[in-house]
């Protein structure tokens, strides 16, 4: 009997231990997907396309330089200047395997001597204007070069040029604090990239989740119930890794504006929304085992719209759902009233030169009834705008959505006594021989009133679309996520509700 007792013993303590061994490899294994996950990093095109000939970067601490992540260089110095490089330069006829013997040497000639990187380092001397000034600074031991378009000058706080380099190479600068550019503070380090014949561009490069930070913060109001902004959190986590490398051919991943996520840096943190990402660090919405594209905007109006209705082709887990909580919230409904004139204007703008509109028809809606279609017909012809065109053209603020209706406040003229009047016709309807018809827009009618004729014209004097919602319609509506958190659900609860069929997961 205690032989067997004791095997009963052995067998319990033996299962504990298995269960354990699991526990302690699922910690492992969490743990290495936490890092790995940690260590991802986005490019954020800052400034891009723009005449920008100059770069100032400032931090509280020394300012130092990266290659390919790796900490390279202390320019000992918490400001550095970024120029773009049409100068002349002499260089020392050689080429440094290292780093550190392209120092050695540096430090041997002169304080105007700096260090020169191509994929090799060398080491430069001064900084001319014009081919005849090198040419006379020259005593035939240098090498006279004009660098290409790719190349940027690197000055520190006191002017001195501290280094050259070739913009294809991952070179980058950091500091041991945030690093302010444009009177905005950034965490990461920043990358400075020239396209032949360009410009700079200012490019942000920094953890995922640390660029989270700068961007809940900006696309939801950071006073939100927590459980909005950890789904805000976890949408825009989405958001960031379906689409890195969308603007790889400008040198970086996302824009910080509109086009991509808004991203207000370091400076628009808050307590309340890096909380919210901290707290779902690593979640992420995935479908059949794939990232959900997690598309998101203000408000629905009260019914989410399809993708396929907007800009592409179906996709199941952004299908138009009935949201009661987007109603009576801010933006719920809006109206914007054009004269007739001010269309014209706004499509001749944007290429269309079709005369003076006189009617709009609205020739298609979606089954979550918002415009697929919308003909604009003037004078000269007409043109039909398909899907958000209409907000591209009109202003994505003044137009909120694509779900309105079109309300067109004709007017009649006529001449009566000599005197030309307007009135508006509110559906007035005529009496005629082949019986009682409405006035048709933009129509002219003689008329015989016993004692002479008058001549009447209808047309439209205003438009005015009343409508709902605010944005493309797909995806989660932030306030729809606000009224859901405030009555109790979970970011759970309201990322299941706007995204189909979809379930949380960790990145691994």
């Amino acid at each position: 009997m205690l032989l067997i007792l004791v095997k009963n013993i052995l067998k319990t303590m033996n299962l504990v231990i298995k269960m354990y061994k699991k526990i302690i490899v699922l910690l492992i294994l969490f743990n290495l997907i936490s890092f790995s996950y940690a260590d991802d990093t986005v490019k954020i095109g800052l400034d891009y396309n723009k005449n920008i000939d100059e770069v100032t970067i400032s931090s509280e601490t020394n300012i130092y330089g990266n290659l390919e992540n790796s900490r390279i260089l202390d320019f000992s110095s918490n400001l550095l200047k970024i120029y773009k490089n049409n100068k002349f330069h002499l260089k020392i006829n050689q080429k440094f395997d290292t780093l550190e013997d392209a120092i050695i040497v540096r430090d041997s000639i002169s304080e105007n001597s700096y260090l020169h990187f191509n994929g090799l380092w060398e080491v430069y001397i001064g900084n001319y204007d014009t081919l005849s000034e090198a040419e006379k600074s020259n005593d035939g031991s240098y090498q006279i070069v004009s660098l290409n378009d790719k190349n940027l000058i690197v000055k520190n706080a006191n002017n001195d040029i501290v280094l050259i380099y070739n913009s294809n190479f991952d070179i980058s600068f950091g500091s041991d604090s945030v690093i302010k550019y444009n009177d905005i503070n950034y965490r990461g380090n920043f990358l400075f990239q020239r396209n032949i014949d360009s410009d700079i561009t200012v490019i942000n490069k920094l953890l995922i989740e640390k660029y989270l930070y700068g961007v809940v913060s900006k696309e939801m109001p950071t006073n939100w119930p927590i459980e909005a902004l950890k789904a805000q959190a976890v949408a825009a986590r989405n958001f960031t890794y379906s689409n890195i490398g969308k603007y790889n051919y400008l040198g970086f991943d996302l824009t910080d504006d509109i086009n991509s996520q808004v991203y207000g840096g370091y400076d628009a943190e808050s307590e309340n929304t890096n909380e919210a990402v901290d707290e779902t660090i690593g979640c992420i919405l995935k479908s059949n085992d794939s990232i959900v594209v997690a598309y998101y905007h203000s408000n629905s109006g009260g019914q989410t719209e399809s993708v396929e209705n907007v800009w592409q082709s179906k996709v199941p887990y952004l299908v138009g759902v009935k949201d009661e909580y987007s109603e009576n919230t801010n933006n719920s409904t809006w109206n914007r009233s054009y004269l007739i004139s001010e269309i014209s204007e706004k499509l001749n703008e944007a290429g269309y030169n079709i005369g003076n509109i006189y009617d709009i028809n609205v020739l298609s809606k979606s089954e979550n009834n918002r415009i697929i279609e919308l003909e604009f017909v003037g004078s000269k012809g007409s043109v039909i705008l398909e899907k958000g065109e209409t907000r591209k053209i009109f202003g994505y603020f003044d137009i909120k959505s694509m779900w309105f209706d079109v309300v067109k406040d004709n007017e009649v003229s006529y001449v009566n006594n000599k005197k030309y009047l307007k009135e508006p016709i509110n559906k007035m309807k005529i009496i005629t021989s082949d019986g009682i018809k409405n006035m048709d827009n933009y129509s002219s009618y003689n008329v015989f009133d016993g004692i002479s004729k008058k001549e009447i014209n209808v047309k439209i004097n205003k438009i005015k679309f009343d409508g709902k919602g605010f944005g493309h319609g797909v995806g989660m509506s932030q306030w729809g996520a606000n009224v859901m958190a405030n009555r109790g659900y979970s970011y759970e609860d309201i990322l299941l509700h706007y995204y189909t069929g979809t379930y949380l997961d960790r990145r691994n």
